[in-house]
Protein backbone atom coordinates (compact mmCIF):
# COMPACT_ATOMS: atom_id res chain seq x y z
CA UNK A 1 0.00 0.00 0.00
CA UNK A 2 2.93 2.21 1.17
CA UNK A 3 4.47 1.55 -2.64
CA UNK A 4 1.37 2.31 -4.37
CA UNK A 5 1.20 5.42 -2.51
CA UNK A 6 4.52 6.85 -3.38
CA UNK A 7 4.00 6.18 -6.66
CA UNK A 8 0.85 8.06 -6.59
CA UNK A 9 2.69 10.78 -5.31
CA UNK A 10 5.71 10.76 -7.39
CA UNK A 11 4.12 9.80 -10.81
CA UNK A 12 0.56 9.87 -10.33
CA UNK A 13 -2.04 7.09 -12.28
CA UNK A 14 -2.25 8.57 -15.74
CA UNK A 15 0.89 7.80 -17.90
CA UNK A 16 1.56 8.96 -21.69
CA UNK A 17 3.88 7.81 -24.22
CA UNK A 18 4.87 9.18 -27.78
CA UNK A 19 6.95 7.29 -30.34
CA UNK A 20 8.88 9.10 -32.99
CA UNK A 21 8.76 6.76 -36.61
CA UNK A 22 9.36 7.75 -39.66
CA UNK A 23 7.40 5.58 -43.00
CA UNK A 24 8.60 6.49 -46.52
CA UNK A 25 10.30 9.51 -45.42
CA UNK A 26 7.35 11.31 -43.32
CA UNK A 27 7.74 11.42 -39.40
CA UNK A 28 4.66 10.18 -38.08
CA UNK A 29 3.80 10.42 -34.06
CA UNK A 30 1.98 8.01 -32.38
CA UNK A 31 0.48 8.83 -28.83
CA UNK A 32 -0.65 6.02 -25.99
CA UNK A 33 -2.31 7.04 -22.42
CA UNK A 34 -2.60 4.40 -20.00
CA UNK A 35 -3.95 4.57 -16.68
CA UNK A 36 -3.86 2.23 -13.56
CA UNK A 37 -7.27 1.39 -12.62
CA UNK A 38 -7.97 -1.69 -10.14
CA UNK A 39 -4.11 -2.02 -9.50
CA UNK A 40 -3.69 -2.78 -13.28
CA UNK A 41 -2.05 -1.00 -15.90
CA UNK A 42 -4.76 -0.61 -18.64
CA UNK A 43 -4.27 1.55 -22.01
CA UNK A 44 -7.17 4.10 -22.41
CA UNK A 45 -6.33 5.68 -25.43
CA UNK A 46 -4.10 5.64 -28.59
CA UNK A 47 -4.01 8.34 -31.31
CA UNK A 48 -1.74 8.50 -34.62
CA UNK A 49 -1.20 12.13 -36.38
CA UNK A 50 1.53 13.17 -38.70
CA UNK A 51 2.13 16.85 -36.86
CA UNK A 52 3.49 17.50 -33.22
CA UNK A 53 1.15 20.21 -32.87
CA UNK A 54 -1.76 18.34 -33.33
CA UNK A 55 -0.67 16.15 -30.20
CA UNK A 56 -1.69 19.06 -27.73
CA UNK A 57 -5.64 18.00 -28.45
CA UNK A 58 -4.73 14.59 -26.57
CA UNK A 59 -2.15 15.37 -24.51
CA UNK A 60 -2.87 16.04 -20.57
CA UNK A 61 0.45 18.41 -19.99
CA UNK A 62 0.46 17.60 -16.21
CA UNK A 63 1.10 13.85 -16.77
CA UNK A 64 4.43 12.19 -17.13
CA UNK A 65 4.93 11.70 -20.97
CA UNK A 66 7.75 8.76 -21.87
CA UNK A 67 8.82 9.85 -25.11
CA UNK A 68 10.59 6.62 -27.95
CA UNK A 69 12.48 7.97 -30.88
CA UNK A 70 12.53 5.64 -33.46
CA UNK A 71 13.17 7.19 -36.25
CA UNK A 72 15.41 6.89 -39.41
CA UNK A 73 18.40 8.48 -37.88
CA UNK A 74 18.68 5.50 -35.04
CA UNK A 75 20.78 2.86 -36.06
CA UNK A 76 20.54 -0.41 -34.12
CA UNK A 77 23.15 -2.90 -33.98
CA UNK A 78 23.34 -6.46 -32.27
CA UNK A 79 26.09 -7.39 -29.80
CA UNK A 80 27.08 -11.13 -29.25
CA UNK A 81 25.43 -13.14 -27.28
CA UNK A 82 28.67 -14.13 -24.95
CA UNK A 83 29.74 -10.56 -24.98
CA UNK A 84 30.97 -9.36 -21.07
CA UNK A 85 31.27 -5.84 -21.93
CA UNK A 86 29.39 -2.85 -20.63
CA UNK A 87 28.80 0.60 -20.68
CA UNK A 88 30.79 2.46 -23.32
CA UNK A 89 33.04 -0.87 -23.97
CA UNK A 90 30.05 -2.58 -25.84
CA UNK A 91 29.14 0.55 -27.59
CA UNK A 92 32.38 1.27 -29.30
CA UNK A 93 33.27 -2.55 -29.74
CA UNK A 94 29.77 -1.74 -32.41
CA UNK A 95 30.97 1.33 -33.44
CA UNK A 96 34.48 2.06 -32.94
CA UNK A 97 35.51 5.79 -32.66
CA UNK A 98 32.29 6.77 -32.14
CA UNK A 99 31.88 10.26 -30.34
CA UNK A 100 30.31 10.38 -27.61
CA UNK A 101 30.11 13.96 -27.10
CA UNK A 102 27.76 13.98 -30.43
CA UNK A 103 25.44 10.66 -30.48
CA UNK A 104 23.35 9.20 -27.38
CA UNK A 105 23.48 5.18 -26.60
CA UNK A 106 21.37 3.35 -24.93
CA UNK A 107 21.83 -0.80 -24.53
CA UNK A 108 18.77 -2.87 -24.01
CA UNK A 109 19.01 -6.57 -23.33
CA UNK A 110 16.64 -8.87 -26.02
CA UNK A 111 16.43 -12.04 -24.38
CA UNK A 112 19.82 -13.30 -24.95
CA UNK A 113 21.06 -10.68 -27.17
CA UNK A 114 22.65 -6.98 -26.68
CA UNK A 115 21.16 -4.09 -28.50
CA UNK A 116 22.54 -0.90 -28.82
CA UNK A 117 21.44 1.98 -30.63
CA UNK A 118 22.63 5.32 -31.57
CA UNK A 119 21.57 8.55 -32.25
CA UNK A 120 22.42 12.04 -32.74
CA UNK A 121 21.87 13.98 -29.69
CA UNK A 122 20.70 17.41 -31.09
CA UNK A 123 17.57 15.45 -33.14
CA UNK A 124 16.59 13.83 -29.99
CA UNK A 125 17.39 17.22 -28.14
CA UNK A 126 15.17 19.16 -30.45
CA UNK A 127 12.29 16.96 -29.96
CA UNK A 128 12.89 17.32 -26.39
CA UNK A 129 12.94 21.37 -26.66
CA UNK A 130 9.61 21.16 -29.07
CA UNK A 131 7.57 18.94 -26.38
CA UNK A 132 9.05 21.71 -23.35
CA UNK A 133 7.66 24.47 -25.87
CA UNK A 134 4.26 22.36 -25.41
CA UNK A 135 5.07 22.84 -21.59
CA UNK A 136 4.88 18.55 -21.50
CA UNK A 137 6.35 17.06 -18.98
CA UNK A 138 8.49 14.90 -20.53
CA UNK A 139 10.13 12.12 -17.90
CA UNK A 140 12.35 9.73 -20.37
CA UNK A 141 13.47 9.04 -23.32
CA UNK A 142 14.03 5.39 -25.24
CA UNK A 143 15.65 4.65 -28.37
CA UNK A 144 14.49 2.47 -31.37
CA UNK A 145 13.30 -0.85 -29.62
CA UNK A 146 15.13 -0.57 -26.36
CA UNK A 147 11.68 -0.26 -24.68
CA UNK A 148 11.07 -3.63 -25.65
CA UNK A 149 13.45 -5.24 -22.83
CA UNK A 150 10.45 -5.56 -20.00
CA UNK A 151 7.76 -6.94 -22.56
CA UNK A 152 10.04 -9.37 -24.51
CA UNK A 153 9.52 -11.66 -20.98
CA UNK A 154 5.29 -11.69 -21.33
CA UNK A 155 5.63 -12.26 -25.22
CA UNK A 156 5.51 -16.16 -26.25
CA UNK A 157 5.82 -15.46 -29.63
CA UNK A 158 8.53 -15.89 -32.21
CA UNK A 159 8.41 -12.64 -34.05
CA UNK A 160 7.41 -9.29 -32.73
CA UNK A 161 6.59 -6.39 -34.85
CA UNK A 162 6.38 -2.18 -34.52
CA UNK A 163 5.61 0.48 -37.14
CA UNK A 164 9.13 -0.14 -38.73
CA UNK A 165 10.56 -3.42 -37.84
CA UNK A 166 10.26 -6.89 -37.65
CA UNK A 167 12.23 -8.72 -34.96
CA UNK A 168 12.88 -12.50 -35.24
CA UNK A 169 13.43 -14.42 -31.97
CA UNK A 170 15.31 -17.13 -31.83
CA UNK A 171 18.07 -19.81 -30.14
CA UNK A 172 20.94 -17.92 -29.40
CA UNK A 173 23.18 -21.27 -29.84
CA UNK A 174 22.43 -20.18 -34.15
CA UNK A 175 22.81 -16.54 -33.56
CA UNK A 176 19.00 -16.48 -35.24
CA UNK A 177 18.06 -13.03 -33.65
CA UNK A 178 17.95 -10.57 -35.80
CA UNK A 179 15.77 -6.76 -36.81
CA UNK A 180 14.84 -6.62 -40.12
CA UNK A 181 13.00 -3.39 -41.51
CA UNK A 182 9.60 -3.80 -41.87
CA UNK A 183 6.38 -1.67 -43.13
CA UNK A 184 3.33 -2.04 -40.72
CA UNK A 185 0.90 0.70 -42.59
CA UNK A 186 -1.64 -2.31 -43.09
CA UNK A 187 -1.00 -4.79 -40.86
CA UNK A 188 -2.09 -5.51 -37.16
CA UNK A 189 -0.85 -7.44 -34.55
CA UNK A 190 -1.91 -8.16 -31.01
CA UNK A 191 -0.04 -9.38 -28.15
CA UNK A 192 -0.84 -10.33 -24.32
CA UNK A 193 0.79 -9.16 -22.15
CA UNK A 194 -0.40 -10.55 -18.98
CA UNK A 195 -4.06 -10.35 -19.76
CA UNK A 196 -3.85 -7.10 -21.62
CA UNK A 197 -4.16 -7.16 -25.30
CA UNK A 198 -2.03 -4.64 -27.16
CA UNK A 199 -1.84 -3.77 -30.98
CA UNK A 200 1.98 -4.11 -32.18
CA UNK A 201 1.63 0.07 -33.17
CA UNK A 202 1.35 0.68 -29.48
CA UNK A 203 3.74 -1.67 -28.20
CA UNK A 204 7.26 0.11 -27.83
CA UNK A 205 5.65 3.32 -26.66
CA UNK A 206 3.43 1.06 -23.81
CA UNK A 207 6.84 -0.23 -23.30
CA UNK A 208 8.54 2.86 -22.68
CA UNK A 209 6.02 3.44 -20.10
CA UNK A 210 6.30 0.68 -18.08
CA UNK A 211 10.42 1.32 -17.95
CA UNK A 212 9.64 4.79 -16.47
CA UNK A 213 7.25 2.82 -13.91
CA UNK A 214 10.21 0.24 -13.41
CA UNK A 215 13.49 1.59 -14.31
CA UNK A 216 15.97 -0.46 -15.32
CA UNK A 217 19.75 -0.60 -14.03
CA UNK A 218 21.87 2.35 -15.06
CA UNK A 219 25.14 2.55 -17.34
CA UNK A 220 22.91 1.54 -19.98
CA UNK A 221 22.80 5.15 -21.88
CA UNK A 222 25.08 8.22 -21.59
CA UNK A 223 22.15 10.46 -21.02
CA UNK A 224 20.86 9.51 -17.47
CA UNK A 225 21.72 12.74 -16.75
CA UNK A 226 18.95 13.93 -19.02
CA UNK A 227 16.64 11.73 -18.05
CA UNK A 228 17.53 12.05 -14.21
CA UNK A 229 17.30 16.35 -14.64
CA UNK A 230 13.60 15.64 -16.54
CA UNK A 231 12.19 12.95 -13.69
CA UNK A 232 13.16 15.24 -11.14
CA UNK A 233 11.63 18.31 -12.59
CA UNK A 234 8.34 16.23 -12.62
CA UNK A 235 8.66 14.44 -9.60
CA UNK A 236 9.21 18.37 -7.88
CA UNK A 237 6.42 20.05 -10.03
CA UNK A 238 3.97 17.14 -8.80
CA UNK A 239 4.64 16.95 -5.23
CA UNK A 240 4.48 20.46 -5.16
CA UNK A 241 1.33 20.67 -7.12
CA UNK A 242 -0.33 18.13 -4.55
CA UNK A 243 0.79 19.93 -1.65
CA UNK A 244 -0.73 23.04 -3.23
CA UNK A 245 -3.92 21.35 -3.86
CA UNK A 246 -4.16 19.39 -1.00
CA UNK A 247 -3.40 22.74 1.14
CA UNK A 248 -6.42 24.33 -0.85
CA UNK A 249 -8.38 21.55 0.21
CA UNK A 250 -7.73 21.42 3.58
CA UNK A 251 -8.14 25.76 4.15
CA UNK A 252 -11.39 25.20 2.28
CA UNK A 253 -12.36 22.16 4.48
CA UNK A 254 -11.13 24.64 7.41
CA UNK A 255 -13.03 27.43 6.11
CA UNK A 256 -16.03 25.25 5.82
CA UNK A 257 -16.07 23.86 9.08
CA UNK A 258 -15.63 27.01 10.52
CA UNK A 259 -18.74 28.19 8.58
CA UNK A 260 -20.75 25.84 9.35
CA UNK A 261 -19.69 26.31 13.48
CA UNK A 262 -19.95 29.96 12.71
CA UNK A 263 -23.50 29.25 10.84
CA UNK A 264 -24.97 26.72 13.66
CA UNK A 265 -24.06 29.26 16.14
CA UNK A 266 -25.21 32.48 14.72
CA UNK A 267 -28.48 30.71 14.11
CA UNK A 268 -29.12 29.74 17.92
CA UNK A 269 -27.46 33.42 18.74
CA UNK A 270 -30.65 34.52 16.28
CA UNK A 271 -32.73 32.49 17.53
CA UNK A 272 -32.01 33.62 21.02
CA UNK A 273 -32.01 37.14 20.41
CA UNK A 274 -35.48 36.55 18.68
CA UNK A 275 -36.70 34.86 21.20
CA UNK A 276 -35.92 37.17 24.16
CA UNK A 277 -37.30 40.30 22.24
CA UNK A 278 -40.48 38.78 21.93
CA UNK A 279 -40.77 37.91 25.30
CA UNK A 280 -39.66 41.63 25.76
CA UNK A 281 -42.11 42.34 23.33
CA UNK A 282 -44.90 39.73 24.71
CA UNK A 283 -44.08 41.40 28.54
CA UNK A 284 -44.65 44.65 27.27
CA UNK A 285 -48.01 44.03 25.76
CA UNK A 286 -48.83 41.88 28.59
CA UNK A 287 -48.22 45.03 31.07
CA UNK A 288 -50.70 46.99 28.34
CA UNK A 289 -52.62 44.68 28.60
CA UNK A 290 -53.15 44.66 32.43
CA UNK A 291 -52.78 48.34 32.61
CA UNK A 292 -55.83 48.86 30.56
CA UNK A 293 -57.41 46.18 32.30
CA UNK A 294 -56.88 47.55 35.40
CA UNK A 295 -58.23 51.05 34.54
CA UNK A 296 -61.20 49.73 33.28
CA UNK A 297 -61.39 46.92 36.25
CA UNK A 298 -61.29 50.97 38.23
CA UNK A 299 -64.01 52.38 35.86
CA UNK A 300 -65.90 49.25 35.99
CA UNK A 301 -66.12 48.90 39.46
CA UNK A 302 -66.75 53.17 40.17
CA UNK A 303 -69.53 52.74 37.02
CA UNK A 304 -71.51 49.56 39.50
CA UNK A 305 -70.55 50.99 42.77
CA UNK A 306 -72.68 54.30 42.05
CA UNK A 307 -75.07 52.23 39.43
CA UNK A 308 -75.86 49.46 40.82
CA UNK A 309 -78.71 50.72 43.19
CA UNK A 310 -80.21 52.92 40.72
CA UNK A 311 -80.24 49.83 38.48
CA UNK A 312 -81.68 47.69 40.63
CA UNK A 313 -84.13 50.96 41.03
CA UNK A 314 -85.13 51.08 37.64
CA UNK A 315 -85.98 47.04 37.40
CA UNK A 316 -87.77 47.34 40.22
CA UNK A 317 -90.12 49.84 38.62
CA UNK A 318 -90.22 48.10 35.56
CA UNK A 319 -91.66 44.65 36.85
CA UNK A 320 -94.00 46.99 39.50
CA UNK A 321 -95.48 48.12 36.36
CA UNK A 322 -96.80 45.10 34.82
CA UNK A 323 -99.91 44.31 34.34
CA UNK A 324 -102.26 41.15 35.47
CA UNK A 325 -102.37 39.64 32.41
CA UNK A 326 -98.72 40.02 31.22
CA UNK A 327 -95.90 37.50 32.28
CA UNK A 328 -92.44 38.42 31.51
CA UNK A 329 -90.23 35.78 30.79
CA UNK A 330 -86.31 38.23 30.54
CA UNK A 331 -85.10 40.93 31.75
CA UNK A 332 -81.76 41.86 30.22
CA UNK A 333 -79.71 44.94 31.35
CA UNK A 334 -77.52 47.13 28.36
CA UNK A 335 -78.17 44.19 26.51
CA UNK A 336 -75.50 42.75 23.38
CA UNK A 337 -76.63 44.73 20.28
CA UNK A 338 -75.27 42.13 17.99
CA UNK A 339 -73.74 38.30 18.34
CA UNK A 340 -70.41 37.66 20.08
CA UNK A 341 -67.86 37.56 16.61
CA UNK A 342 -63.94 35.89 17.34
CA UNK A 343 -61.65 38.76 16.90
CA UNK A 344 -64.18 41.92 17.39
CA UNK A 345 -65.09 43.94 20.01
CA UNK A 346 -68.21 43.22 22.31
CA UNK A 347 -70.59 45.83 21.78
CA UNK A 348 -73.21 46.81 24.24
CA UNK A 349 -76.71 48.99 24.09
CA UNK A 350 -75.60 50.97 27.06
CA UNK A 351 -78.37 52.47 29.57
CA UNK A 352 -81.42 50.29 27.84
CA UNK A 353 -83.31 46.97 29.30
CA UNK A 354 -84.73 44.02 27.06
CA UNK A 355 -87.88 42.96 27.88
CA UNK A 356 -89.16 39.77 26.60
CA UNK A 357 -92.73 38.11 27.64
CA UNK A 358 -95.99 37.08 26.88
CA UNK A 359 -99.53 38.54 26.96
CA UNK A 360 -103.22 37.49 27.24
CA UNK A 361 -104.81 41.27 25.98
CA UNK A 362 -103.24 43.45 23.33
CA UNK A 363 -105.05 45.97 24.90
CA UNK A 364 -103.45 46.32 28.51
CA UNK A 365 -100.22 45.50 26.71
CA UNK A 366 -100.66 48.83 24.87
CA UNK A 367 -101.97 50.51 27.88
CA UNK A 368 -98.34 49.04 29.65
CA UNK A 369 -96.64 50.84 26.75
CA UNK A 370 -98.24 54.03 27.22
CA UNK A 371 -97.92 54.05 31.28
CA UNK A 372 -93.94 53.43 30.81
CA UNK A 373 -93.58 56.13 28.04
CA UNK A 374 -94.99 58.24 31.17
CA UNK A 375 -92.35 57.39 33.62
CA UNK A 376 -90.21 60.18 33.69
CA UNK A 377 -86.69 58.43 33.76
CA UNK A 378 -88.11 56.64 30.82
CA UNK A 379 -86.30 58.06 27.65
CA UNK A 380 -88.29 55.61 25.09
CA UNK A 381 -90.20 52.59 24.38
CA UNK A 382 -89.35 50.27 21.67
CA UNK A 383 -91.42 47.87 20.57
CA UNK A 384 -89.08 45.48 18.56
CA UNK A 385 -91.66 42.50 18.26
CA UNK A 386 -95.19 41.27 18.83
CA UNK A 387 -96.64 38.27 17.25
CA UNK A 388 -99.03 35.69 18.44
CA UNK A 389 -97.85 32.82 20.13
CA UNK A 390 -101.42 31.15 19.99
CA UNK A 391 -104.91 32.06 19.62
CA UNK A 392 -105.29 33.53 23.51
CA UNK A 393 -102.18 34.75 23.91
CA UNK A 394 -99.35 37.09 22.38
CA UNK A 395 -95.18 37.07 22.70
CA UNK A 396 -93.50 40.35 22.61
CA UNK A 397 -89.78 42.02 23.02
CA UNK A 398 -89.63 45.08 23.90
CA UNK A 399 -85.94 47.71 24.60
CA UNK A 400 -86.84 50.35 27.34
CA UNK A 401 -84.24 53.32 27.04
CA UNK A 402 -83.41 55.05 30.46
CA UNK A 403 -81.18 57.74 31.92
CA UNK A 404 -77.81 56.91 32.81
CA UNK A 405 -77.99 55.53 36.45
Amino acid sequence: MLDALRTYVEKGKVFQGLEIFERDGTIKFHFVETRIKQKELIISEHHQFGTLSQLQKVVQPSVPLCLVYNASGVITKIGKPSTTLKGKASVEQLFPGLNFENFYFQIAHLKESQVVSIVKNTVVEEYLAKLMDMKLNVVGVSLGISSLELVLEHINQDTIYTHTKKITLGNTDNHSFHITKFDAHNTSHTYNINGLNIDSSALLTFSGILNFLSPTSIDRTNFDHLTQSLLFKFKNNRIFSLSLRTSLIFVLFVLLVNFLVFSAYFNKTQAVQEKLAFDNETRKSLTLIQDRVSEKEKKVEAVLSSSNSRTSFYMDRIAGSIPQHILLTEMQYQPLKKPVQESKPIELDINSFLVMGTCTQSEEFSNWIQKLEGIEWIKAVETMDYDYKNSSSSIFKIKIYVEKP
